[in-house]
Formats: C-alpha cells, sequence, structure tokens
C-alpha cells in the first residue's frame, strides 16, 4: 500500500489531559488546533508542523488493536486497497469513521498500534 504522509501522532493521555496539553503548548509551543467531538473521548489536537499531535484522554481497553491506544497515523493513496490487502496479508483490524473520515486500525508484530486513513 502507498503511504502518502504521517498524519498525527496520538499520545494516550487518560486523567492528566490538562497536565500534558500544558507541557506540549508551553515547553515546545506547540499551537491548539480544531478538534472534531468524538463522544466519549476527550483531548486536544495540537499542531507540529504539517503532523498533528493529538492528546487523547480515555481509558484503554488493553485490546490490540486498540484506537485510543498510543499510535501514529498515516496516510495512505487508497484505503480501499489498503483494506483489501490488509485482508490478503490476514491482518486483523478494527474500522470506524469520523465523519467521511475511514479509519482502520492494525497492530504490528510489536504491539504497537498503527492507523490508516485516506489522504485528503
Amino acid at each position: 500500500m502507498k503511504v502518502v504522509r504521517v498524519q498525527h501522532v496520538s499520545v494516550n493521555c487518560h486523567g492528566r489531559l490538562d497536565a500534558t496539553r500544558r507541557f506540549y503548548t508551553e515547553l515546545f509551543e506547540l499551537p491548539e488546533l480544531p478538534r472534531p467531538e468524538i463522544p466519549g473521548v476527550d483531548g486536544s489536537w495540537l499542531g507540529l508542523g504539517d503532523v498533528q499531535l493529538h492528546l487523547v484522554d480515555a481509558a484503554q481497553s488493553g485490546n490490540l488493536p486498540d484506537p485510543v491506544a498510543p499510535h501514529w497515523c498515516l496516510w495512505v493513496a487508497d484505503i480501499d486497497a489498503a483494506r483489501t490487502e490488509l485482508e490478503s496479508a490476514g491482518i486483523d483490524y478494527i474500522e470506524g469513521a469520523q465523519g467521511d473520515v475511514v479509519q482502520i486500525w492494525i497492530s504490528d508484530p510489536n504491539g504497537q498500534v498503527v492507523e490508516l486513513q485516506q489522504a485528503r
């Protein structure tokens, strides 16, 4: 599958959102960005050049892949082709959406979560 770029890196800061937001906005001077409403998940999106840093305040499930676990998101050229490749390779995934943005989460062999979205 063709990767276009890193879209965001997500840090789970369950119960420590305010302190974590201050850490990144004050120490690194990262600007706050608009964040969509995600039911049951508090958080803050920060600018990091052309990549975003997503701070997520939600309890993790302990299952992999877990969409609220720390992860990085890759934009792919074609999300449907990516899904087909995952299925052909026998890689389990979870699929969701925020509005019209399709999200697919997988785990690498080390248990690290990777999110895929179609490049916009």
